[in-house]
């Protein structure tokens, strides 16, 4: 039995975004972050209050959103991202590609 592909579903609800991708490095002793762009179509949407309750990391009054997209963005555990000014990290990244989409978990940033 074939895995129902959701990729249509997902698309109907797509709207364009833009991401800034931090990249750190050191340069001659010191943290140098580059910005790179990451635009896509996809959804966003805040989690519930019952997702939160049940994640380990305890922090309620950060700003959690899951990201589908139908496209990889190419985002790993631990990046962050500039998104409406603000700066997230990615804190779950699931390929459900089999389904046609890609979901992250993000968490507003504080450090």
């Amino acid at each position: 039995m074939a895995l129902p592909n959701l990729s249509n579903a997902v698309r109907a609800w797509t709207q364009p975004f833009t991401f800034d991708r931090i990249t750190k490095s050191i340069v001659n002793y010191q943290l140098v972050e580059t910005k790179s762009t990451i635009a896509f179509k996809g959804v966003i949407q805040p989690m519930r209050a019952e997702q939160l309750e049940i994640k380990s990391e305890g922090q309620r009054q950060w700003r959690w959103f899951t990201v589908h997209s139908t496209t990889d963005l190419q985002l790993a555990l631990d990046d962050e991202i500039i998104w409406k000014t603000k700066r997230y990290r990615v804190l779950a990244v699931s390929d459900y590609v089999d389904y046609g989409y890609f979901e992250y978990e993000i968490a507003e940033a504080f450090t």
